[in-house]
This record gives structure tokens, C-alpha cells and sequence, in this order.
């Protein structure tokens, strides 16, 4: 759900005083329950105000070739700028969708890294780990539904989720990961920690994934064919050197 920004005035629940907050919510109604939730009681006023790009942020964004749409607000200015120096791309309409169902607070330019990232953020305990679960097995058999109230295999996922909540080997493991890289395993060390190797052998053994999978991928889903098209840009002479090269070398 798109960021608005609020001002909440009220008086603090302890010392009675009156304090102004300033929030990200997506509704007048959110602002309220966090302010609340802040401590604010005794609701004076709520002012929604646009929180405008700073200086500084637009001239990097100038500097980085980003197109500022009119009515950008700091936060959108953010995301542009994120997206365009982390390479991310547009999200899909399910993870739009499943960030909305989940009540998430975004700018409309995140990228889908990002949006995976604050989808994985909002999760606690079980739930983390079983989402954690599901990302793996979306990223070896290539499925994409991410909603994981949704899915056909959810009640597995909360099975070993909930065996590995106590697995403190696991759970050390888990935590050398952020949102993003659940966003498509590739290969190398996020394939080869304790955590995502226990959860491929309970895939396996449920049959949910079989030995032919790739599981440990070692390109992004994002640029598939990089290599081809870039042997197919050499030309055949230099192939060739290549290749004796390599016959050299193994002589």
C-alpha cells in the first residue's frame, strides 16, 4: 500500500504531556493504532503532509540519469535511487498484491528485491522460517506463487518450520540471511549454509523436490543467457584461441 505520512498530536500515556509523532502509514486509521501503539493516547490531531525529496537526493538522482516523476515524495525519490543502484526491476503483480494483503507501507517505485525484502521483514518466528522455506522452494523449482497463505504447500512448510524453531544450529545459520537474497537463491555461500541445506534434504524427503532440481543455481533468474550471448559475440578466431588455451592448459 502506497507511504503516506502523518503528524499525530496527543499526550503520552505516563507523563501526560503532549507530544507530535511523525509516522509512515497507509491510512489515517494505520497512523492511529501506531500511535497508539507508540504510546500516544488522548488523539488531539492527524495531519497527513507530503514529505518532499531532499535536495541532496534529487541531485543524485540527476546524477544517476533518474527521472523524477512530478509529485515525488522522499520516499519515492528513495526507492528510485535504490532501485537503480542495486539493478532491480519492476515487482510483479503477486507480490504487489501479497504486500497489500499483508498491509505493507511502499513507495510505488520499489523494486522487487526491495518489496520481497519488506515482505520477509514483516514476518516473525515460525512464520519467517516457513517463508524462508518457501522462497527456497520457489527458487529451485521455479514456482511462482509467493503467498504463502496461499500455497498448495503450506501446512509442509509449517511442519519443518515448526521443528526448526529450536534447531539453534538452523537458526544461527538463518541469520546470516537478509529479505533480499530470498528473492532467488543463487550459488555459492546462500546455497551452502547449514540453513538452506536442511531445508532442501526436508524437500527432498517430502518429495517436493527431486535430485534432478538445480539447488545450488549459480546465475540470477534476472539475466538468464548471459553467457551464451556472450560467447556468441566472440568471434570464431578468438573461440579458437580460447580453446587451445584451455587444451594447453589441461595438457
Amino acid at each position: 500500500m502506497e507511504i503516506k505520512n502523518f503528524k499525530v498530536v496527543g499526550r503520552h500515556v505516563e507523563t501526560k504531556r503532549k507530544r507530535t509523532i511523525e509516522l509512515v502509514a497507509f491510512s489515517k486509521e494505520n497512523a492511529l493504532e501506531l500511535a497508539n501503539e507508540q504510546n500516544l493516547i488522548e488523539i488531539i490531531e492527524v495531519v497527513e503532509y507530503v514529505r518532499s525529496p531532499s535536495e541532496s537526493q534529487i541531485d543524485y538522482a540527476k546524477k544517476l540519469n533518474i527521472k523524477i516523476p512530478q509529485g515525488s515524495t522522499l520516499q519515492d525519490v528513495s526507492a528510485l535511487i535504490d532501485k537503480k543502484l542495486n539493478g532491480d526491476s519492476e515487482p510483479k503483480a503477486n507480490l504487489i498484491e501479497y504486500a497489500n494483503e499483508r498491509k505493507l507501507c511502499f513507495s510505488k517505485y520499489i523494486g522487487e528485491d526491495r518489496l520481497y525484502s519488506e515482505i520477509y521483514d514483516s514476518f516473525n518466528g515460525v512464520d519467517r522460517i516457513a517463508f524462508f522455506i518457501l522462497s527456497i522452494y520457489k527458487s529451485v523449482k521455479r514456482d511462482y506463487q509467493i503467498n504463502l497463505e496461499k500455497h498448495i504447500y503450506k501446512n509442509k512448510f509449517y511442519q519443518l518450520s515448526s521443528t526448526l524453531k529450536d534447531d539453534e544450529q538452523f537458526l544461527k545459520s538463518l541469520r546470516y540471511y537478509d529479505g533480499v537474497e530470498y528473492n532467488g537463491f543463487i550459488g555459492g555461500s546462500s546455497t551452502n549454509t547449514i540453513a538452506y541445506k536442511k531445508v532442501v534434504d526436508f524437500l527432498r524427503k517430502e518429495s517436493l523436490i527431486n535430485k534432478t532440481n538445480n539447488v545450488t543455481r549459480k546465475t540470477n533468474d534476472k539475466n538468464p543467457g548471459c553467457l551464451v550471448f556472450l560467447m556468441i559475440g566472440l568471434s570464431i578466431p578468438v573461440l579458437y584461441q580460447i580453446g587451445a588455451y584451455l587444451l594447453t592448459f589441461l595438457i
